[in-house]
């Protein structure tokens, strides 16, 4: 393909657009760029997705390489919006080269193992939080796997703005497995995607 760029836009200078809805000329669609990614984002949280909240940290760089600043960014609407069509097109390949029967690599993330769920849950009880994750002790079948990954998310919703939730966030990514590259595709757990 051939990406002809007519305009460079910084994830603030859109925030700011969106946010007073003054689009600049042959630039109006952006307000449907950003409601559709609202209900791709929507659509994902549905299929079982887990959002963390992790604040990203910048390094600002003087001439010579050298730190000379650390910024914490926020994650807003522009950053939703590019993560959504990033993580939908590569869905949409992913699933393209599996139809044809052609090789690739995906990006596969296996869903926690049992006993890492009953460490969790005992930690959360010790907090206060009381949640069970029941499964077979080897394997999860798949409505297993939904219900889990639904529970996961009600979590992280139920301690969103306490003073648990940072602490949380950390110990559920701490019960993840890593993702990973294979060329089988065994599905993303937390994307709730299976291709």
């Amino acid at each position: 393909s051939v990406i002809r760029v007519t305009r460079r836009f910084h994830y603030d200078e859109v925030d700011e657009i969106l946010s007073g809805h003054q689009y600049p000329a042959g630039f109006e669609f952006m307000s449907d760029l950003a409601g559709l990614s609202q209900r791709i984002r929507e659509r994902r949280s549905d299929r079982g997705s887990i959002d963390f909240d992790f604040p990203e940290v910048k390094l600002i760089l003087d001439d010579a390489g050298k730190v000379k600043d650390v910024r914490v960014l926020t994650h807003t609407l522009s950053h939703q919006l590019i993560e959504e069509y990033m993580i939908g097109a590569n869905e949409a390949i992913a699933e393209y080269l599996t139809s044809k029967g052609l090789p690739m690599i995906y990006r596969i993330h296996d869903r926690p193992a049992q006993e890492k769920l009953l460490v969790l849950e005992q930690f959360l009880l010790n907090l206060g939080i009381k949640t069970k994750f029941r499964g077979k002790p080897r394997e999860f079948s798949k409505d297993e796997t939904t219900g889990i990954s639904r529970r996961l998310q009600q979590l992280l919703v139920d301690v969103k703005g306490g003073p648990w939730e940072r602490v949380v966030n950390y110990q559920l990514l701490r019960s993840m497995p890593k993702a990973i590259y294979s060329t089988k595709n065994a599905g993303h757990f937390g994307l709730g995607s299976s291709c």
